[in-house]
């Protein structure tokens, strides 16, 4: 578990300090700029503020020394590793709020309503504390206070500043008056709930919990309309000591509603528990047995060519798959939509489980990482060894070196491709620059990979060699769409064979050969 610890505060550190220093940075000038000026009171900066207009102590010095005694108690409860991570915060944030402390009289809010501006500190100063957390750090101070809380009473770093700044703020009621406190109040409240949406996230999913006397019906459901993964847990009634079964699934939270009216309709008696799923991260694909299913799906492009058109297809895991058809057929746009090259006009695209067409574009790198393409004309970086050239696949997601280097090597094993690993494309035969670019496309270790047209520019040799390698990779549990218009390989293989006509299946054989519309 130390060897853990270590491992995520040594990751991303130009990151994590980058966001530390920013949100220290904010949460000292909000404390200048609005806290102190109208004597809001929380957390030791409270202490500041309380000190700073009863004696006229320098809050920074005042924040400092309370910062320290809590740092002594942060070693006793939290451990080194944690408080280690404190003393940076308990040092810099009263460095940063003297800095910062000329900045405030640069600012003037004029005849702007207080209430407007402690809103506006509270912001700031949520989202410089949701920064300064969620890159390891603490500011110090009472922070170390609330990850007590929040560790031995298990609740929220936000709900933890709730119990916690509470003690201090009641002593403004006293010193401050009403209206002071109101406004502490207001500011302790939106501070937590902006730390806990930048540490977490906005929850983008929500958890289903279900307990239903129709578990077929409910999960055909979920994964036939809804097009989502199941999990059926055991389960047993505290109280009762029944045994019964939940399924539980995840869905986003734009189809809350319809999984939601869906339940009550399949079984009004059902029980579910609802919750938000701040993060989804592990295997989904391993969940279904189609790993590709496609509904009603309909392509148009914006000259008014329709490439695909009510077109269905389920294409299962670990397949291997020819896909057939004159040019201009669909076979290019329908891979396309598979990563997400293109966007079906109409009907859904699921790849593992997710409506890819549905995808926001700022989240369609995932789904690639789980699909290896391979083209024909290979697009390989000249510059780069082949070596190289498999690695940059995975130096972009910031695998470590070590890592890089064992996956590489494997796979440019498997292409036998391992004693050219030092060579350039160049310098390589047109088979041997194909197998660089399987190698590449399934280096990340992918669920899918989609060939195309991968022995369109080799001999018939050199093709029957590249399909052999596709067949170890098929046999490893990758499933393979390959478009080809070669009639050779398609025949030799003995593969599930679709064959495409102006945008749709015209046949669909389990093991066919190469087959041409008029046929």
């Amino acid at each position: 578990m130390d060897n853990v610890l270590k491992e995520i505060y040594s990751k991303d550190r130009l990151i994590r300090y980058s966001f530390f220093f920013l949100g220290m940075f904010l949460v000292a000038l909000s404390y200048n700029v609005f806290i102190l000026p109208n004597d809001i009171v929380y957390g030791v900066g409270g202490l500041g503020v309380i000190f700073y207009r009863t004696m006229g102590l320098d809050p920074s010095i005042v924040i400092l020394i309370g910062s320290v005694l809590l740092l002594i108690l942060s070693f006793c409860l939290l451990g080194w590793d944690k408080t280690r991570n404190s003393i940076i915060g308990s040092l810099l944030y009263p460095m940063f709020v003297k800095l910062t402390e000329p900045l405030a009289g640069y600012i003037d809010f004029g005849t702007t309503e207080a209430v407007v501006t402690v809103l506006c500190g509270s912001v700031i100063s949520g989202f410089g504390l949701g920064l300064v957390f969620k890159s390891g750090f603490t500011t110090g101070g009472t922070d170390i206070l609330n990850q007590i809380v929040s560790k031995y009473f298990k609740m929220s770093i936000g709900k933890a500043m709730l119990f916690t700044d509470g003690v201090i703020i009641a002593i403004a009621l006293f010193i401050f008056g009403f209206q002071k406190f109101i406004y502490s109040i207001i500011n302790m409240y939106i501070v937590g709930v902006i730390t806990d949406k930048v540490i977490l996230g906005i929850s983008e999913s929500k958890c289903f919990y279900i307990i239903t006397n129709h578990e077929t019906e409910m999960k055909k459901y979920i994964l036939n309309n809804l097009s989502h993964g199941v999990t059926v847990l055991d389960a047993r009634g505290g109280y009762t000591g029944n045994v019964t079964k939940v399924i539980m699934c995840i869905v986003p939270t734009k189809e809350y509603f319809i999984a939601k009216e869906g339940i009550h309709a399949i079984d009004p008696d059902a029980f579910f528990l609802v919750t938000d799923a701040y993060q989804v991260s592990g295997e989904k694909w391993g969940v279904f047995v189609d790993l590709i299913r496609i509904r009603n799906a309909r392509k148009t492009y914006k000259n008014g060519v329709t490439a695909i058109q009510d077109l269905d297809l389920d294409i299962k895991k670990g397949e291997f798959v020819f896909v057939i058809g004159s040019t201009g057929c669909g076979k290019s746009t329908l891979i396309k939509m598979l990563y997400r090259e293109e966007k079906p006009s109409s009907g859904k695209i699921i790849v593992g489980g997710i409506n890819v067409g549905r995808l926001r574009n700022s989240r369609v790198y995932k789904i690639r990482r789980k699909i290896g393409v391979v083209f024909q004309d290979f697009k390989l970086l000249p510059k780069l060894t082949v070596y190289e050239n498999v690695a940059f696949a995975l130096e972009i997601f910031g695998l470590p070196k070590r890592e890089i280097y064992e996956k590489v090597v494997k796979v440019l094993d498997l292409v036998g491709l391992k004693n050219k690993a030092k060579q350039y494309p160049t310098n390589l035969s047109g088979g041997e620059q194909q197998r660089v670019a399987i190698a590449r496309a399934i280096v990340n270790g992918p669920k899918l990979l989609i060939c195309d047209e991968p022995t369109g520019n080799l001999d018939e040799v050199t093709s029957m060699e590249i399909m052999k390698v596709l067949e170890e990779i098929n046999k490893l549990g990758t499933t393979i769409i390959m478009v080809t218009h070669d009639t050779e390989i398609v025949n030799k293989m003995k593969k599930r064979v679709i064959l495409l006509d102006t945008g749709r299946i015209l046949k669909d054989y389990a093991e066919g050969e190469y087959v041409h519309e008029s046929n």
